[in-house]
C-alpha cells in the first residue's frame, strides 16, 4: 500500500488544511511556531524521508513531498484563533496550556477512577499526587505539540479522547507485559479482549511504514491473534455458521453488498448467482450468526493463457457493524480450503489503493503485496458486435 494513498485517506496537506481552517499556510506556521496548535502528523522531505516525532526518520521511496496534518486537528485552531482575538498572540500560549492542563488532568483523575489506576498521578483516595501529575501532563503536551497524537490517536480533538487512549495502551500494556504476554486464563483473555477492541477504535492505523513497528501491529492485531490462538471459543467468530450461497440467499445478499461499494436487487443477484452455480470454479461463502447474514466472500478458479492458473477472491465484504470481529478470516479460511482442495498453488485477491485498512488487515492474514496497478475499462456498445461474415 503506497504511503502516499494513506496520507491522501487520513491527512491533510499544508495547504488543504489551511484552507480547512479557513488562514493561510503563513498563519498556520506561525500557529505551530508559537506553540498554539500541533504541528503536522508527518513531513515527507524532498529527498524522499518519512519524518514523525514518534518514529524519526524512515525510508520513503517515491512518496509526496510535504507536511501533513489530522483533519481534526481544525479544532485546536479554531480553539487559538479564538484565544489571540481575546488576549493577544503572546499571551495566548499560556492560557492555552493553562486549558489544556485542566482539561487533560480532569479526564486523567477520570479515568484513574473508571479505567486504570494512575499510581503515579493519584493517591488511592482519589488526591493528586502533584509532582507525577506535573510530569504526565508535561510529557502529553510535548508530544501534543510535536504532532504524535495527530499520528496515532483516531480523533484527537479533545483532551479526553487523547487521554484515553493514552490510558487504554498504557494498561493493556501493563497486563500483557508489552504485548509479549504467551499464556492467558480465561478471564485474563476475557479481559485483554476487550481492552483491544476499545484501543483499536481509539487508534490510527498507521502508515504503512510505521505499522511494523507500531502499538497497533504489538498490541492490537498480533496479541489478539495470540489470545484467539488458545481462546478460540472466545472470538466473535464462535457461533459463526459459514455455508454455500443458495439462490434463497439472494435477497440478503443484496442487503450486504452495499457495505463494499455495489449495489443490486434481489433478482439481479439471483441472475447472477444461478450463472456462477452452473460452474465448479466458482463458490460463494456466507457467514452467519443467529441467522444474520454478516458476510460474503466470492472465491473463483482464474485460467490464462499466459501463465499457471490460480485462485482468487473476487468479493470479500463483513457489514460494518461486524468487523473486527474475526468473520473475514473465517471467510477467507474457507477459500483457502477451496483453493487447496481446487489444486491451486495461489489464491490472490484484488484491492483498490484507497482501501488501506483492508491492506492492513490482508497483510495481518498472510497476504502479501504484489504489484500496485490500474484497471482500464471501455464500454462495449451493442452496436459494435460483428456480424456473420465481418473481419476487423
Amino acid at each position: 500500500m503506497p504511503l502516499d494513498h494513506y496520507l491522501s485517506q487520513h491527512y491533510l496537506n499544508t495547504e488543504q488544511f489551511a484552507a480547512a481552517c479557513t488562514i493561510s499556510a503563513t498563519q498556520l506556521k506561525q500557529l505551530i511556531q508559537h506553540q498554539l496548535i500541533p504541528a503536522a502528523a508527518y513531513t515527507v522531505t524532498a529527498d524522499s524521508t518519512l519524518k514523525s516525532y514518534v518514529f524519526g526518520e524512515i525510508a520513503a521511496p517515491h512518496a509526496k513531498e510535504g507536511q501533513y496534518f489530522h483533519p481534526a486537528n481544525k479544532a485546536w485552531v479554531m480553539l487559538a484563533q479564538k484565544h489571540i482575538q481575546d488576549v493577544g498572540l503572546n499571551a495566548a500560549c499560556a492560557v492555552i496550556y493553562a486549558g489544556f492542563k485542566q482539561r487533560l488532568q480532569a479526564a486523567l483523575a477520570e479515568l484513574n477512577t473508571t479505567t486504570w489506576r494512575l499510581k503515579d498521578s493519584f493517591n488511592d483516595d482519589g488526591s493528586i499526587i502533584s509532582t507525577g501529575l506535573a510530569i504526565r501532563t508535561d510529557l502529553i503536551w510535548q508530544h501534543f505539540l510535536y504532532g504524535t497524537f495527530g499520528l496515532c490517536v483516531a480523533q484527537p480533538d479533545s483532551e479526553a479522547a487523547i487521554a484515553s487512549k493514552e490510558i487504554l495502551q498504557e494498561k493493556l500494556s501493563a497486563l500483557s507485559q508489552q504485548g509479549k504476554k504467551s499464556s492467558f486464563s480465561t478471564a485474563e483473555a476475557q479481559e485483554l479482549l476487550a481492552l483491544i477492541d476499545a484501543l483499536s477504535l481509539a487508534s490510527m492505523p498507521f502508515s504503512p511504514l510505521e505499522y511494523p513497528l507500531s502499538s497497533r501491529k504489538r498490541l492490537i492485531d498480533d496479541l489478539r491473534q495470540r489470545i484467539l490462538s488458545q481462546h478460540p471459543d472466545l472470538g466473535s467468530e464462535a457461533g459463526l455458521t459459514i455455508r454455500s450461497m443458495h439462490l434463497t440467499d439472494a435477497s440478503a445478499v443484496s442487503q450486504l453488498l452495499p457495505d463494499l461499494g455495489y449495489s443490486g436487487n434481489p433478482s439481479d443477484i439471483a441472475k447472477r448467482f444461478q450463472y456462477l452455480a452452473a460452474s465448479p470454479e466458482h463458490d460463494v461463502f456466507l457467514a452467519f450468526k443467529s441467522e444474520q447474514l454478516l458476510g460474503l466472500c466470492h472465491v473463483q478458479g482464474v485460467h490464462l493463457i499466459a501463465s499457471d492458473g490460480y485462485a482468487e477472491i473476487s468479493a470479500l465484504v463483513v457489514s460494518h457493524a461486524h468487523h473486527r470481529q474475526g468473520i473475514g478470516q473465517a471467510l477467507v479460511a474457507y477459500a483457502k480450503n477451496w483453493a487447496a482442495e481446487k489444486g491451486y498453488p495461489h489464491l490472490r485477491l484484488r484491492s483498490g489503493l484507497h482501501r488501506e485498512h483492508a491492506h492492513l488487515f490482508y497483510q495481518a492474514i498472510g497476504f502479501t503485496q504484489q504489484r500496485a496497478s490500474y484497471a482500464f475499462e471501455v464500454n462495449i456498445p451493442a452496436s459494435t458486435v460483428l456480424s456473420s461474415g465481418e473481419t476487423v
